[in-house]
């Protein structure tokens, strides 16, 4: 059966009462892609965050950074560990043992191969030292090469000891670890060879006065190999 419309309702009227609202349903189908998509972008962002969060915690543990001073990759055990001299001090360094196993080398036993290896490998730390504490890179390089016989001691490779006797005894973590403790060695006990600046025929002189070394010829071993492999360059480098 028609219901019967109120008086005065017309055809279109009808058409519109007999119809249900539709407003609704699609304000709801609308609105949901609207709601996942926030939801998602706010799930996203989450975890960017916590991402983020746990890359700069690792980044953290991880801060035993340094800055290298040009040294070789293939060479890790010379990049200098910012935190690692933080605190050396030379009264670290224990007192003179087993001296006589850490005599110098005989300049005329070391070949060219072995000190050109030699200096290809620390020449940047010598210089970098000589910049830092004074000491001249000819001195440094030539008491490094003649006291590892270039590398070539026996007991250098296990204990990352280049300097001899002075350090006689003790293991380093790394050659330049040793290279440094070195610089401050001197700077500590000889005071008074930094004046001398780049000056190597005065620290040849002073060095053999204040009896750095047992060996009597000490200080012309040390002019030997500065002069036979022109190791004056790197004092105007």
């Amino acid at each position: 059966m028609n219901k019967q419309l109120p008086e005065g309702t017309t055809c279109s009227d009808k058409r519109v009462a007999g119809q249900k609202p539709r407003l609704l349903v699609t304000a709801r189908r609308e609105l949901a892609p609207v709601v996942f998509l926030y939801n998602y972008s706010d799930m996203v962002l989450r975890w960017i965050k916590i991402g983020f969060i746990c890359l700069i915690m690792y980044l953290i543990q991880q801060q035993d950074f340094s800055f290298s001073i040009g040294f070789s990759p293939k060479n890790p055990e010379l990049l200098p560990q910012a935190s690692s001299f933080a605190t050396l001090s030379i009264v670290d360094i224990p007192k003179e043992a087993s001296r006589g196993e850490w005599q110098p080398a005989d300049p005329d036993l070391l070949t060219d191969a072995q000190v050109r290896t030699y200096l290809k490998r620390f020449e940047k730390v010598a210089l970098a030292e000589m910049k830092k504490f004074g000491i001249p890179a000819s001195i440094k390089m030539a008491m490094g090469i003649l006291e590892s016989h270039a590398d070539g001691h026996p007991l250098t490779p296990v204990s990352n000891n280049h300097f001899g006797q002075v350090f006689a005894g003790q293991d380093f973590p790394s050659a330049w670890e040793n290279w440094r403790a070195h610089s401050l060695l001197i700077q500590e006990r000889y005071p008074q060879l930094l004046g001398l600046r780049n000056d190597a025929a005065q620290w040849l002189r002073a060095l053999q006065e204040l009896n750095y070394s047992s060996d009597p010829l000490y200080a012309s071993k040390l002019g030997a190999v500065i002069s036979r492999f022109q190791l004056q360059r790197y004092d105007k480098m």
